[in-house]
């Protein structure tokens, strides 16, 4: 394991036997814009200037072969989007992975309520007073409500502590998304 050197005082870990290959480009670290606008998904690559177009090559498209035909993701099972070693990163099936995001850091510039990813304050809609029995709520969903796509499945329910509505919310991922679905750290 060695770290390459990137813009904005940034290393990404790489394996032993991709260091010196990848070690002789120049990597750009950049922020990108994920969604609602949020700046969270961080990114590595080098550019690439032809005689036609200016393409970023990213830093995982140079380690890991995505299989041939349909779109394929890198998921980083760590959760460390800086360590490229072949251990943390798989190519999955692009399905919309939203179930792979992290929980989002700040939303319209206010924080979480939650520290956990999926769990939210239990708040009555009519009257903005939380629940005294029930003051934590736990939401996943699977699929989009569109006519071509099929069924959407939305499950909720409310919980006594933020814990047991996280440990709910990571049961559940586990059985819609499988083994590389998000998990909250409790």
């Amino acid at each position: 394991m060695k770290k390459i050197k990137l813009t904005q005082g940034k290393y990404a870990i790489v394996d032993d036997e991709d260091f010196h290959y990848l070690s002789r480009f120049k990597w750009t670290y950049n922020v990108r814009t994920g969604q609602n606008g949020l700046k969270d998904i961080e990114g590595v690559g080098r550019v690439l200037v032809t005689r036609f177009k200016r393409n970023i090559i990213s830093i995982e498209d140079m380690i890991v072969k995505r299989p041939i035909g349909g779109h394929y993701e890198i998921i980083f099972l760590n959760g460390n989007r800086l360590d490229f070693r072949k251990e943390n990163m798989v190519a999955i099936p692009d399905r919309s992975n939203s179930h792979q995001g992290r929980k989002i850091v700040m939303y319209k510039g206010r924080p979480p309520q939650s520290k956990h990813k999926g769990v939210y304050q239990n708040v009555n809609s009519r009257n903005g007073l939380r629940s005294k029995k029930f003051p934590w709520r736990a939401a996943i969903q699977k699929g989009k409500n569109k006519p071509d796509t099929g069924k959407r499945i939305q499950l909720t329910k409310s919980f006594e502590t933020e814990k047991e509505a996280a440990s709910w919310y990571n049961e559940r991922a586990r059985e819609f998304f499988g083994k590389y679905a998000y998990q909250n750290k409790i």
